[in-house]
């Protein structure tokens, strides 16, 4: 493979951009149970800890319907655009690996994230390596939920005005 080709620059760059996505939101989870009790402001933030939960929402539902990350769809079909026929089949038996002579950062980005258990690890529970890492991203974003249960962020004041009742004053009263 060609490293200066821009289909696998491009695919090098989405992989580094994605494991750094998973990251913030796995390293940001593990640290709003200790912001929240500090009184933080980054852990009460509505606006961070809301794209965190939409992010998680959207990963959540991705796991329970067993659909595949478009970013990893994305760095995949920039990766076989310049793939010959037999190579793609390689790639697609787990025989070959594309990254072997990719930048490290890229390297390790693809591996963290493709990360394939051995395949008779949960055959005795009839589990394959998809079904296992779909469950963990279901979890996942069931913990990012009841982090924001337990754990509430500060609303901001239009929606606290929002939530109190709202009373008229009578006529010809101050």
């Amino acid at each position: 493979m060609d490293i200066t080709d821009p289909y696998s620059q491009a695919a090098d760059q989405i992989v580094t951009f994605h494991f750094g996505l998973v990251a913030t939101i796995i390293l940001y989870q593990l640290a709003i149970p200790f912001g929240t009790w500090l009184h933080s402001w980054w852990a009460k933030n509505f606006w961070i800890r809301g794209s965190h939960l939409c992010l998680m929402a959207f990963i959540g539902m991705e796991g329970a319907l067993g659909v595949e990350c478009p970013l990893t769809v994305w760095e995949r079909g920039l990766r076989l655009a310049q793939m010959d026929d037999e190579t793609r089949t390689q790639y697609f038996a787990w025989e070959y690996d594309p990254m072997d002579y990719r930048p490290a950062l890229a390297q390790f980005s693809h591996r963290a994230l493709l990360y394939r258990l051995d395949e008779g690890t949960f055959s005795a529970l009839g589990v394959s390596n998809t079904t296992f890492f779909n469950g963990v991203h279901i979890l996942f974003g069931i913990l990012v939920v009841l982090s924001w249960i337990f754990g509430p962020p500060d609303y901001p004041m239009f929606l606290k005005s929002g939530f109190k009742k709202r009373t008229v004053p009578r006529k010809g009263s101050l």
